[in-house]
C-alpha cells in the first residue's frame, strides 16, 4: 500500500488586472454575473488590450492511494494486481504563456475568480494487472516458453461542459461553464435549423432535459454550474497477450538466446469490435449562446451531434466511440538474439 499527498503552497497563477468588475448579473435560472460586452467597459484601462499577471496562490494539491498485491514467481506462475485512486485539483492549467492560459481557464463569474476543480491530467482510477507463465525445457540446450497476459484499465481524460460564444460578455469565448437547470424548461432557445429540419424551443428544451439526465455526472448537478473538468471519460479496458519462445543455442560453453516474440496488443478487440475502444465527449460545448433576450435571460441553441448511420441530430448522448488506428486491435513480432555471459 502507498499513500501520496502533494500540497502547492505557491502554485503558479495568472489573472487579468486590466479586467473591469461586472455590470450585473443574468436574469431567470442561471444569475452568474454579466460584464459589459465591449473592448472599453471590460477594460480598466481602455489603452491596455490585456494585463496578464503572473502571482502564485495556495490550494493545489494531488493526493493519490494504491493497493498492489504480488505473486512473486512459483513454479513458472507470477503475476500482480494494483489500484489507485487520485484526486487532483487546481485552479487553472498555467503554462509559459501568460495570455493564454488566462483566457483558456473555465470559469462561472469570470477568469479572475476560478474555483479550486479537477487538473487537466486527472486519472481519477486505474487498474493494471499482468498474469505470466514461464515453461522451460533445457539449461544451454533447448527452450522456454512464456505466456503473459497485460490488462490496463483507467477512468481519465476530464473535461468540461461549457458554453460557446461569449455568455458574459468578458470578451474571452467558450470559458463559460454551463448550468445546470432543475429542469430543461428552465432555460431558453433560439429556433435551431440543421439542415432541413427547423428545432423549436420546446423541442430543444426537451432534448436538453434528457440529455443531462443520462449524463451521470450533469444529472448529480441540477441547479448549480458545472464544474470545470467535472466530467470523465468511461473506462477505458484493454488486454495484451504475448507469447515469447526461446531457443538456448551453446557457443563455446555459453548459452545464447535466440528469441522469438508474439504480441497482440488489444487483444480483446479481436473477440468483439466493440471492446477496448475508447471514447470521446460528444458535446463538451453544449450549449452556443445567441443573446439576452428582453427580459435579461440567456438563449442559446443546443449543440448537436453526428450519428454513426450520418445522420445530425440534437445532442442525446455523453460519449461515442472513437474510430482510429489506436482503437482496433494490432500484432507485431519481434526477434532477438542475446548473447551468453
Amino acid at each position: 500500500m502507498e499513500y501520496i499527498y502533494n500540497r502547492s503552497i505557491n502554485a503558479v497563477h495568472y489573472y487579468n488586472a486590466n479586467l473591469d468588475m461586472p455590470v450585473g448579473r443574468f436574469n431567470g435560472a442561471d444569475i452568474r454575473d454579466r460584464f459589459a460586452n465591449t473592448d472599453a467597459g471590460t477594460r480598466v484601462n481602455d489603452n491596455v488590450s490585456m494585463a496578464a499577471v503572473l502571482t502564485n496562490i495556495e490550494g493545489p494539491y494531488h493526493s493519490a492511494l494504491t493497493l498492489k498485491l504480488d505473486y512473486p514467481m512459483k513454479k513458472g506462475l507470477w503475476g500482480y494486481v494494483a489500484y489507485t485512486h487520485a484526486a487532483s485539483k487546481d485552479f487553472m492549467s498555467a503554462g509559459s504563456i501568460a495570455s493564454g492560459s488566462w483566457q483558456s481557464a473555465r470559469s462561472v463569474n469570470g477568469n479572475n475568480r476560478l474555483d479550486l476543480s479537477n487538473s487537466d491530467n486527472l486519472i481519477r482510477n486505474r487498474f493494471v494487472g499482468l498474469l505470466g507463465y514461464r515453461l522451460d525445457y533445457g539449461d544451454k540446450r533447448g527452450g522456454a516458453t512464456t505466456f503473459t497476459i497485460g490488462f490496463v484499465g483507467a477512468q481519465a481524460a476530464p473535461f468540461s461542459y461549457f458554453v460557446a460564444g461569449d455568455l458574459n460578455g468578458d470578451r474571452v469565448r467558450d470559458n463559460e461553464l454551463v448550468y445546470v437547470p432543475l429542469k430543461g424548461s428552465d432555460v431558453r432557445f433560439q429556433p435551431l435549423t440543421v439542415g432541413s429540419r427547423t428545432y423549436s424551443e420546446a423541442e430543444q428544451q426537451a432534448a436538453f432535459e434528457q440529455f443531462i439526465a443520462q449524463d451521470k455526472y450533469l444529472s448529480t448537478r441540477r441547479g448549480q454550474y458545472a464544474e470545470r473538468n467535472g466530467g470523465l471519460l468511461p473506462y477505458l479496458n484493454r488486454f495484451d497477450v504475448s507469447v515469447i519462445q526461446d531457443f538456448f543455442v551453446r557457443v563455446k560453453e555459453k548459452k545464447n538466446t535466440f528469441q522469438v516474440r508474439f504480441d497482440i496488443l488489444n487483444a480483446a478487440n479481436m473477440l468483439n469490435n466493440k471492446w477496448g475502444v475508447s471514447q470521446r465527449a460528444t458535446a463538451p460545448a453544449l450549449l452556443n449562446f445567441v443573446s439576452v433576450n428582453a427580459a435579461g435571460e440567456p438563449t442559446y441553441r443546443l449543440s448537436t451531434q453526428r450519428n454513426t448511420d450520418g445522420t445530425t441530430t440534437l445532442a442525446n448522448t455523453s460519449f461515442q466511440r472513437n474510430s482510429s488506428v489506436f482503437d482496433v486491435w494490432s500484432a507485431q513480432i519481434g526477434l532477438r538474439y542475446i548473447f551468453g555471459q
